[in-house]
């Protein structure tokens, strides 16, 4: 029967193996802006029944309790916690924090995509060479519905609904150039395996249910009031 023990001691090694190996990935991305870790849920394997409860016993009753052996443990799965970070404050109007439930959407290839939409809670944005907001990474996403910035704006300010304003000179009032808008779902856990810092979503589109997003200009130093379910604000990234 050693053999049996030396057997469900290896699947715990193996399972603690995976954990650490999940967590070694948490601690990796802690810096990364929008990350959100995974936890590990384990699960025990099958049980063999040596002695059946309720059964006759040696002195004719019933035999109160039976005879198991667990054969192990494993890893049932791993689930992405979306609790909302820490705010790491930036001072550079650019970069946005998603407070509370909800994904900025960005252009990818259809090989990532069979919509070509992807999700991310990475919130630190800029403008590319063309004016439009992009993920400020290597890649350069472009935000869904795209967001360009005319080459005659002074100045950008985004408001508590996600409009877009930018300043023009000679005109004493900002004009509206579009919306920044993010998105959320039914139920967390049908967000698939990520890609990067993305989310792509293999489901129809009418899954995706969209929210009203605010944002809330921020002061340094301050908190801003979490005015719905879903807001974003600016001049700070998780």
């Amino acid at each position: 029967m050693a053999i049996l023990a030396l057997h469900s001691a290896s699947t715990g090694l193996s399972a603690l193996s995976t954990s650490l190996d999940v967590i070694a990935n948490n601690l990796a991305n802690v810096n990364t802006d929008g990350f959100k870790a995974s936890r590990v849920n384990f699960a025990d394997l099958l049980y063999q029944e040596k002695l059946q409860p309720g059964v006759e016993n040696a002195a004719g009753d019933q035999r109160p309790v039976g005879l198991q052996i667990g054969l192990g443990t494993r890893i049932a799965g791993t689930q992405i916690d979306f609790e909302v970070g820490p705010a790491q404050i930036t001072n550079r109007p650019m970069d946005l924090m998603i407070m509370g439930q909800g994904f900025f959407q960005v252009q990818v290839e259809d090989s990532l995509s069979p919509d070509g939409i992807a999700y991310t809670r990475h919130g630190a944005l800029t403008l590319n060479s063309e004016g439009e907001i992009v993920l400020a990474n290597s890649t350069g996403r472009r935000l869904e519905p795209p967001v360009q910035i005319p080459a005659n704006v002074t100045g950008v300010q985004i408001l508590e609904d996600g409009t877009v304003l930018g300043s023009i000179n000679g005109q004493s009032a900002p004009t509206e150039i579009g919306t920044i808008q993010i998105a959320s779902f039914s139920a967390l856990s049908i967000v698939p395996a990520r890609k990067g810092s993305l989310a792509t979503l293999a489901l129809a589109p009418d899954v995706m249910l969209k929210t009203e997003s605010r944002v809330t200009r921020k002061t340094p130093g301050r908190m801003p009031a979490r005015k719905s379910a879903s807001t974003f604000t600016c001049a700070m990234r998780a």
